[in-house]
This record gives C-alpha cells, sequence and structure tokens, in this order.
C-alpha cells in the first residue's frame, strides 16, 4: 500500500490530498469526507452510490446505469466524477547509467491532468443513463515528465489520452541510455492483454512463468505460450525484487529497451 501526493482543483475545492493506492489496482482519494475510486486515473466514481444525495451539490458527475429498454432490466447507478484537474507525483527508481557504473536513484513521475465538457461532434464511447445517452468528460493531459537529479523529461503537453503505455514509452525514448526506468512497464517479465487494457494498472506479470514468456515475440505466440496460464495484475509504476530489465524479448506489446 501506497500514498501518491496529489493536488485537486474543481469549482468548490482547491486542495492538497493524498492518493491511496492499495496495491490491489485501486485508488482512492476522500474529500469532505466523501470518497472516490478507481483502477485507472481518469476515471474516479464515487465508492459508495448512497453517498450521491450529500456529494452531488459538491462536484460534478455523470449519472450511469438505471433501466435499460435493450436490456429490459435495471442496473445500479454509478456516479462518475466530473469535471475536475489533478496533478499526482508518482514516486519511482531509475537506474543510471554514468561511467558504465549503474546505480539506483529516486526519481518522480508527475502526472497532471482535466476533464472538461465532451465535445460531441468528436466520436468517442457513451454510457446511458435510463435509456438516454450520456458521454463522460474528454481527459485532456497537461503534463507527464519524469524528474530525476536536477533535470526534468515532459513529454508533449495538451494530449488527448491518459494512456501510461504509450506515455511512458515517449518519456524512455527521452532519457535515453543515461536513466532507465525501473518498474514493471520495463520489466522483462511484464506484458499487456491482447484482450485489451485500461490506461493504467492492467499489467499482467509472468515472473512465475519466466521460460514460457521469454518465448513470445508477438500475438500468436502470446496465445501458444501463455494462454491459461496464471498472472498477477500489477500497475506499471509498481517494483518488485523481481524485476529484470527488459531485453531478451519483445512480448506481445513488442518493447525491448
Amino acid at each position: 500500500m501506497k500514498i501518491f501526493k496529489a493536488h485537486y482543483i474543481d469549482d468548490k475545492h482547491d486542495m492538497c490530498i493524498d492518493i491511496l493506492n492499495t496495491g490491489t489496482n485501486t485508488l482512492l482519494f476522500t474529500i469532505d469526507e466523501i470518497e472516490f475510486s478507481a483502477t485507472s486515473f481518469g476515471y474516479f466514481e464515487l465508492s459508495n452510490s448512497s453517498d450521491y444525495e450529500k456529494a452531488k451539490g459538491k462536484f460534478e458527475f455523470l449519472k450511469a446505469g438505471g433501466y435499460s429498454s435493450l436490456l429490459k432490466s435495471s442496473m445500479e447507478y454509478t456516479y462518475f466524477l466530473q469535471r475536475y484537474k489533478l496533478t499526482i507525483e508518482i514516486p519511482v527508481v531509475i537506474t543510471k547509467t554514468e561511467n558504465d557504473i549503474n546505480s539506483d536513484i529516486e526519481a518522480m513521475l508527475n502526472v497532471e491532468y482535466k476533464l472538461i465538457k465532451h465535445d460531441e461532434n468528436k466520436p468517442t464511447s457513451s454510457w446511458n443513463c435510463d435509456d438516454k445517452k450520456m458521454y463522460t468528460d474528454d481527459c485532456l493531459v497537461l503534463r507527464f515528465s519524469l524528474s530525476v537529479e536536477d533535470f526534468e523529461y515532459n513529454i508533449k503537453e495538451n494530449k488527448n489520452c491518459l494512456d501510461f503505455e504509450v506515455l511512458l514509452l515517449e518519456l524512455i525514448r527521452k532519457t535515453g541510455d543515461k536513466y532507465k526506468l525501473k518498474c514493471c512497464f520495463t520489466c522483462q517479465y511484464s506484458d499487456y492483454s491482447p484482450y485489451g487494457c485500461d490506461g493504467f494498472g492492467t499489467m499482467e506479470c509472468y515472473r512465475k512463468h519466466k521460460e514460457e514468456y521469454l518465448k513470445v515475440n508477438d500475438k500468436p505466440s502470446y496465445f501458444e505460450y501463455l494462454e491459461g496460464l496464471s498472472c498477477e495484475m500489477m500497475q506499471e509504476t509498481f517494483l518488485c525484487d523481481k524485476f529484470e530489465q527488459r531485453t531478451k524479448c519483445k512480448g506481445y506489446r513488442g518493447f525491448v529497451i
């Protein structure tokens, strides 16, 4: 369990908060005694739907669920937090190479995004609330950077996708050989599922099946060698004592440092 330091802003709040990372791919924070949870940044919702009445005057929500004429049934309502800005600091470890000597140092991954009203002229997925089509806010990434020693590596701001796979790859290209991110994302034995993944926290760890994983270099071999094997779901920024730098095979995602 870890805590990410963060800063939250909306029309009624401007405050520092702690985001509790439970280690089970759940992110939690509390404001005004109301708890919000998510498995991926940008998709926080009320942890308890019963809190909606006391929260609706303090926060903006998209309400989804209810009756569906297509399914001819009703679902529980979900309340997605909208129209806010969040800045998060995620501590990470970097392997620094200098004069052919490697050493591990602490660094900080800086993430900043805001949710803005959806432009209905742009295609996107939608939700239903009592048979009415609803759109979640668009996510605008304002900052995604790595602060290491006295330097900050920034990628281009104002991206509209908070996808850690894409953003971390771009950061890695900028840091070059001197600084190498040391986490699940750059580990030899982690991968994304070919069935799809969220923007954060859905990496599959195959450290218990190393020999099988090292045979994987494309999608067909993923199914040939890994289908049906047990794996652990980890966050991109997690680090364990079984870490090995990703150099031996491409895996399904095709990433080799």
